[in-house]
């Protein structure tokens, strides 16, 4: 029984330094023994609690909980909200950097729309050539937004 508390009290220890990692570009992983994995941005803060079996994680409102003994690991790594490549119905969507989405496999007839998580239609110029697209970000605070093109396909992209 001391070594669970023990164990607990140290790994209650190291949750305690996320501020000193905070970083748009640091996470939080907490892995389930089902393979499962939940990602916190050290940069929302989150706050870890432990109290009946169960570790708590709140961020900006939101709260998770998970059953210690369903937990298999945590650690601390990269964010993985950055896109890589994605491909969809023969599009391709692609990240130059956080300021440039680039779009492959688009008709020359494709309406390319970006909207954020609220439905508000985002003022972007995307310029096109042939069968790629590229859409400027620069100009958009860090969040989620959603890429429409067309009524073909729509992209959930990450701007850090």
């Amino acid at each position: 029984m001391k070594k669970k508390k023990l164990g607990m009290l140290l790994l209650f220890l190291q949750f305690s330094v996320l501020n000193l990692w905070a970083t748009s570009e640091k996470a939080l992983i907490v892995e389930l023994q089902n393979g499962s994995k939940t990602e916190f941005l050290l940069s929302g803060k989150p706050e870890l609690t432990f109290a009946n079996r169960v570790l708590q994680i709140a961020v900006k409102g939101s709260i998770s909980s998970f059953e210690i003994g369903n937990v298999k690991q945590f650690y601390f790594d990269d964010a993985s909200t950055g896109i890589e490549s994605i491909a969809s119905n023969g599009l391709r969507i692609v990240s130059k950097d956080d300021n440039l989405i680039i779009i492959e496999g688009i008709d020359g007839d494709d309406k390319i729309s970006l909207y954020s998580l609220n439905g508000e239609m985002m003022s972007i110029q995307p310029e096109i050539s042939g069968n790629r697209a590229e859409v400027p970000l620069v100009s958009l605070p860090q969040g989620i937004y959603l890429i429409k093109i067309s009524n073909k396909q729509t992209f959930k992209i990450y701007r850090k």
